[in-house]
């Protein structure tokens, strides 16, 4: 009875350890095909690198905030302003030092801002965060982030308030600039 009672604890070691491979390669598909459709902001860099006012635009991608940012960079295309826009995961190698303006875009997740934006802000001195302006996509337009001792906007993301919150950040950024010119 021995020797029965061994191979059916061999079979059925055998199945579940074939299961949890299948179990893991699904996993792993999935995870890859993730991974393959996550969208990100490309980079680039508008009007003179030499010019005094340097704006820094990061942002995580998504249709709405994607149309806020290209309002933003619309709104200073006629003025002496440098604007870099870089995806969010990109931020922590930029410093706040280096412009009069740095604007995040962001989800709200769980009720905090994305890691990054999160980073950014805790290793951003005080004397500097005055210049980031923290936008946040969250259900609750109330919501803001505790204590992070930054200017924060929130909206839902719906088309009809990408104009009004384009047009708030912009102004902050202007004056942002003026302050520092």
């Amino acid at each position: 009875m021995k020797s029965g009672s061994s191979n059916y604890k061999k079979g059925y070691f055998m199945k579940r350890n074939l299961i949890l491979k299948i179990v893991a390669g699904i996993a792993s598909l999935v995870f890859l095909n993730s991974c393959m459709f996550f969208k990100s902001i490309q980079p680039f860099e508008t009007g003179n690198i030499s010019a005094t006012a340097r704006v820094l635009i990061a942002a995580q991608a998504s249709e709405f905030k994607e149309n806020i940012l290209t309002k933003i960079v619309n709104g200073f295309e006629k003025e002496p302003v440098y604007i870099k826009v870089i995806d969010i995961q990109k931020l922590k190698k930029e410093s706040a030092e280096n412009f009069q303006a740095i604007v995040i875009i962001n989800t709200c997740v769980a009720w905090r801002m994305s890691a990054a934006a999160a980073d950014f802000i805790k290793k951003t001195k005080e004397n500097q965060k005055y210049r980031v302006i923290l936008f946040s996509t969250a259900d609750d337009e109330n919501w803001l982030p505790e204590k992070a001792g930054v200017d924060a906007v929130t909206s839902a993301s719906r088309p009809e308030k990408s104009n009004q919150v384009a047009n708030i950040i912009i102004k902050r950024i202007r004056m942002r600039i003026e302050n520092h010119l």
